[in-house]
């Protein structure tokens, strides 16, 4: 007598499926060869429950699961491959926060007592889990989809999988003795949709991330990973007129308690690196900002966290929109594109000062309105002490061609008139150590005005910034909607000092005129700065607008000349448009030169870092 092991499988599992969900399912064929260790399962459905719709939880075209027979008589089993192709997971959240894998058993399953005798068997004592090695891991188009029904009105995204293993060794899952060899992991085409009330826009997109590594033990105290790419990733972020943003609207708030800190005594023993690394996270989570206490670094002190090592990570084509409607009348729009950003030598979670920091650059362009030309940005920057409290960073930054129509009616033309500017380039220099910073900001705008412009020094809670006068205001008028500086902003204890920086310094001999209004309304902005006194601000910028500020740069050749690198000839040897035009048609240029020399600068930061 044959006996069709196939077909009655089959029969089985389907009628399992009818009985155990209340969406039913179904299996298409299984292709089971026990003497091989060969099994293989197409087309399996699992539903969703009536209430969440028709779409399938589960859609999976094909499984291939190939062991060692021999291997089942050994201390480790050996799976020659495992193959998922053409996989379909749909997570589903209904208007009242049900969750559609949450319920794919039938009620009377799911209350269900567990089998006394298993319990008897197990009781005291976890079951052994042996050790498995496979040889070959491949996933293949893998999609996984979430939609949530409302209310106000449904949302979704999804994204694709590809995951390749080799020689995956699972030692010992309890302790996390995992071993791997050759890893490459891509996530593909995912997209997320912006939630009702913020247009058609999308949320957040990535065409492609691709991560791989030539092997990694999670029981070591370092992980190497060589590579990650993130392509053409784009994000928005958008605030209505009621200052809510587009982020807080992905979901309902949650009114579940807040939990407990856990404070475990932490033992000799060095747990293995992804226990340590997930322990680490969780006791993050789940204590308020303030009540966690983040490490202090010292070369003497041993890496209590795991080392993850990113040998590079490269950011390609990426973009970001800033809209924010609460800000003025017709609101502000800022738009970056063809963002490209490079890491090498990234280690996170490394206490140690003495570790080599990793190397950052990041450029990108920002749209301006009323046809100007696009602003460039470029950084580059050494950062240590990654993930482990204050991280050391040395930063060179710079600024070309930024238009102040960029922002709107928060720098009105009387405004750019009293600052001599309609456009700028910057210069930035940032030094950060364990608890303390240096920032410099110098910038030359479009009409030859320089301005050693802002000043912050201090420690990391308390840092004392000084700013030339006029830019005080400018500054305050958008900060609390850009940068939130202020009472219960960035930092409630900043201090700033009014008048640390002279605004006439770079103009030579150039002529500075003022009204009584004008010089009234900077008194006004200084001391509202100064006392965080927005009102005052306000009446001072209100005041500085009534006259105009005039700036002549006659003699301040040199200073449009320095910048040019032998780009243009000397601005101020021209004249409105033709001014303007030449400044404009050297953005490029002037930003190309001016990475070299932050390239140069960079090179002549002390690391670590000299905040003093």
């Amino acid at each position: 007598m044959i006996i069709n092991i196939d077909s009655i499988a089959h029969t089985q599992i389907n009628k399992a499926l009818k009985s155990y969900l209340p969406g039913g399912g179904s299996l298409k064929a299984i292709d089971f060869q026990l003497a091989k260790g060969y099994v293989a399962i197409n087309g399996l459905i699992i539903n969703s429950p009536q209430v969440f719709g028709p779409t399938p939880l589960l859609q999976l075209e094909r499984l291939e699961l190939d062991i060692k027979p021999t291997s089942l008589l050994s201390g480790e089993r050996v799976v020659e491959q495992v193959v998922l192709k053409d996989v379909s997971i749909v997570v589903i959240r209904t208007g009242d926060g049900e969750l559609n894998v949450l319920n794919i058993l039938t009620a009377d399953k799911r209350n269900a007592e567990p089998d006394a005798e298993a319990k008897e068997t197990y009781e005291g004592s976890e079951p052994p889990i042996p050790s498995v090695r496979i040889n070959a891991t491949r996933f293949e188009n893998i999609r996984i989809a979430f939609i949530d029904q409302g209310p106000p009105e449904p949302w979704s995204t999804e994204l694709r999988l590809d995951l390749t293993v080799d020689d995956l060794q699972l030692r010992d899952l309890m302790n996390i003795d995992i071993l791997s060899g050759k890893i490459l992991l891509a996530l593909s085409t995912f997209k997320a949709a912006s939630p009702s009330g913020f247009g058609d826009e999308t949320l957040a997109s990535l065409e492609r991330l691709v991560i791989s590594s030539d092997g990694l033990d999670l029981g070591a105290p370092e992980m190497v990973i060589d590579n990650i790419l993130i392509k053409e990733p784009s994000l928005s972020l958008t605030l209505r007129r009621d200052g809510v943003s587009n982020w807080q609207c992905m979901g309902g708030a949650s009114d579940a308690p807040e939990k407990e800190a856990v404070n475990a005594e932490a033992t000799e023993e060095k747990p293995a690196i992804f226990k340590r690394l997930m322990d680490t996270l969780k006791g993050r989570l789940s204590q308020p900002a303030d009540r966690v206490v983040e490490a202090e670094p010292s070369e003497s002190s041993k890496t209590e966290l795991p080392v993850i090592v990113v040998k590079r990570t490269r950011l390609e084509g990426g973009s970001f929109t800033y809209r924010n409607d609460s800000l003025t009348k017709e609101g502000i729009v800022l738009t970056t594109t063809d963002i490209q950003a490079e890491v090498t030598g990234l280690r996170l979670f490394d206490t140690r000062v003495a570790s080599p920091p990793a190397s950052v650059s990041l450029s990108f362009e920002l749209g301006q309105p009323q046809g100007h030309p696009a602003a460039y940005l470029g950084l580059l920057a050494r950062v240590g002490l990654v993930g482990v409290g204050a991280p050391l960073i040395n930063t060179q930054l710079r600024v070309t061609g930024f238009k102040l129509d960029t922002l709107g009616s928060l720098v009105p033309h009387a405004t750019q008139t009293l600052l001599g500017a309609s456009g700028l380039d910057a210069d930035i220099a940032l030094a950060i150590n364990t608890d303390s910073l240096h920032l410099n900001a110098a910038m030359l705008t479009d009409k030859n005005v320089q301005y050693n412009a802002i000043n912050i020094k201090g420690p990391l809670d308390a840092p004392r910034v000084e700013m030339d006068k006029i830019l005080n205001g400018v500054f305050n008028r958008f900060s609390s909607g850009l940068l939130d500086l202020g009472k219960g902003g960035v930092h409630a204890g900043v201090d700033i000092a009014s008048g640390g920086v002279e605004v006439t310094k770079g103009l030579g001999s150039g002529l500075l005129q003022a009204g009584k209004s004008v010089l009234k309304g900077i008194q006004h902005i200084g001391t509202g700065v100064v006392t965080l006194n927005k009102k005052k601000v306000k009446e001072g910028l209100k005041e500085s607008s009534v006259n105009t500020l005039v700036v002549t740069v006659d003699s301040a050749k040199k200073v449009g000349a320095t910048t040019g690198h032998g780009l243009t000839n000397s601005y101020s040897n021209l004249k409105g448009d033709a001014r303007l035009e030449a400044w404009n048609k050297d953005i490029p240029a002037r930003h190309d030169a001016a990475m070299q020399r932050a390239q140069s600068a960079l090179n002549k930061m002390p690391y670590p870092p000299v905040a003093e």
